[in-house]
């Protein structure tokens, strides 16, 4: 525990002098941990469990509660895990835990905040992760292993109690977020409201078979899972203004940012699978590694529908699938060579393929239902604090009626302008790496290393509307010598063609990089290690 009293206060009369009310500083701080193990059957069962709570509590700077108080954004952490272990026979072991964290955030925002409308509220009602594990040996050779994981991560960020309101009722209307952009101030509700809700499963199998010189484990790795998400704000808009010329705050209404919501969307991982075997063989100075792995990802976008909100239409998709459908293969090698047969040098040598690791963000960048926001003209002709206006109203600045100017909104706003998926292929780093490793002394030894990996099959987007008749050639000169170059202007006749990009893979764009390392490694005993670089 750690009382706010310890800490120092740095607000000085020049920031007092800024408007800086009250500083940056800790309320409190509170750690609280527990944990026990033991056997429960002897020689049998044993667990093992710990449960934590964290407590962390910081004032914000100008922020008051409506009792006066200052600001305080409050969160805590708690958190419980379990380990159960099983020998189930001498051959057979069975383990599993189980992680639960729970988090909440009572006020999230910052400076100039009204913390009882404002800031926003974090929820993680259902945030835990579970395995399970059986190893069986079969023979003094050979090794067989399975396990299953699974992981539920639901988290929302909410607004405070009651500020929320009932869609399309009066009070929807008008309790809304406003946003100071000059001085920061925000006041009336929070930004927006949003749900998050990833999930995933997974399994593995796997056997090894081991001698004195030779081992050999196969296996298969499979996953697959889901994220959701939901959006929605009151109003769906929020407010902006500016300060007066003497800084007060929220004096010169300026724009309405409007809001696509309500949005529920979700992609799914189809398939992570994944066949791999490895093999490794000792031939008196050599040792060689040598191993596999066939890769499948699969992802979609599930089929969607978001209800009509104040400014779109009922939205409906279908499943989007393929997203990518990608099938690689990815090899590994390496090799570790007795220079001189006294186990004092070792050569070594290793060549990689690393593919791109991926769940559901590509399937996410083609999700129509995605947020969207456009910011209108305001102009607050009746000085009632409220942008008033009716669906499709011409937009007259002086009278009354139809104060936020619709006709720079978008015909296709809340519809998200797709690029197309080109199917391109799986980005990958091909790696290579030397090193040389000797013993100086018994307990010390050093080593030097190179590595040199390249990047190919890497993502661009070309827009398919344009063609190199849409530039035209201009002359610039370099500042540093004078010569001139050459470079290209899109035409004024090509500003007016419609966007069709394509994300697509360029097979002659490759990035690289090199890396050295020279590393001492050192035992002093007794169990310690030591190394510098």
């Amino acid at each position: 525990m750690r009382p706010g009293d310890w800490q120092s206060d740095n607000l000085t009369d020049r920031l007092r002098q800024q408007g800086l009310r009250t500083g940056n500083s800790t309320d409190h701080i509170l750690d609280l941990t527990v944990s026990q193990g033991g056997p429960i059957v002897k020689e049998r069962v044993w667990f093992f469990g710990t449960a934590r709570y964290n407590e962390v509590d910081n004032f914000i700077p100008n922020t008051t509660f409506d009792d006066g108080s200052a600001g305080v954004d409050d969160q805590f952490i708690r958190q419980a895990m379990a380990r159960l272990t099983w020998q189930v026979s001498p051959k057979m072991k069975l383990t599993a835990f189980f992680d639960e964290i729970d988090k909440y955030r009572g006020h999230e925002m910052l400076a100039n905040w009204d913390p009882e409308t404002a800031a926003r509220q974090w929820f993680c009602p259902v945030c835990n992760q579970g395995a399970a594990k059986v190893t069986y040996a079969a023979s003094s050779r050979l090794l067989i292993e399975g396990g299953f994981t699974r992981f539920f991560g639901y988290n929302s960020m909410m607004y405070q109690d009651g500020i929320e309101q009932p869609r399309g009722s009066q009070a929807w209307l008008t309790t809304t977020a406003q946003i100071d952009e000059e001085l920061g101030h925000r006041k009336g509700a929070g930004i927006l409201q949003n749900q998050d809700s990833p999930y995933r499963y997974g399994w593995t199998a796997a056997g090894s078979y081991v001698t004195g010189s030779h081992s050999l484990k196969a296996g298969v790795q499979m996953s697959w899972g889901s994220f959701a998400h939901t959006i929605d704000a009151n109003g769906d808009l929020y407010r902006v203004y500016r300060s007066s010329s003497t800084g007060v705050p929220f004096s010169i209404p300026s724009q309405v940012v409007v809001r696509n919501t309500p949005i529920y969307s979700a992609e799914r991982m189809n398939r992570d699978l994944a066949f791999f075997a490895q093999d490794s063989w000792t031939l008196k100075r050599l040792t060689l590694n040598a191993g596999l792995r066939w890769e499948a990802l699969r992802a979609q976008v599930l089929a969607g529908d978001s209800p009509a909100g104040r400014f779109v239409g009922a939205r409906s998709f279908a499943a989007a699938e393929d997203l990518p459908d990608w099938k690689n293969w990815a090899p590994r090698f390496a090799a570790v060579y007795d220079l001189f047969g006294n186990a004092k040098t070792a050569l070594k040598y290793s060549l990689n393929r690393y593919n791109q690791a991926r769940t559901t963000g590509i399937a996410a960048q083609y999700n129509p239902l995605a947020a969207a926001t456009f910011a209108l003209t305001w102009r607050d002709v009746n000085g009632n604090d409220q942008p008033d206006f009716t669906s499709g109203c011409t937009y007259n600045p002086v009278t009354p009626g139809c104060e936020v100017d619709f006709s720079q909104l978008p015909s296709n706003f809340g519809t998200r302008a797709l690029n197309t998926y080109g199917a391109y292929p799986r980005t990958y780093d091909l790696e290579h790496g030397v090193e040389v490793q000797h013993e100086l002394l018994p307990r010390l030894s050093v080593s030097g290393a190179w590595y040199h990996g390249s990047f190919s099959d890497l993502t661009i987007t070309v827009n398919r509307a344009l063609s190199f008749a849409d530039y035209t050639p201009v002359t610039l000169y370099n500042p540093v010598t004078g010569q001139p170059f050459t470079a290209y202007n899109r035409t004024p006749a090509s500003a007016g063609k419609p966007i069709d990009n394509l994300d697509t893979s360029d097979p002659e764009r490759e990035q690289t990089y090199n890396a050295l390392n020279l590393e001492f490694r050192a035992r002093p005993g007794g169990g310690r290690r030591s190394s510098a670089a």
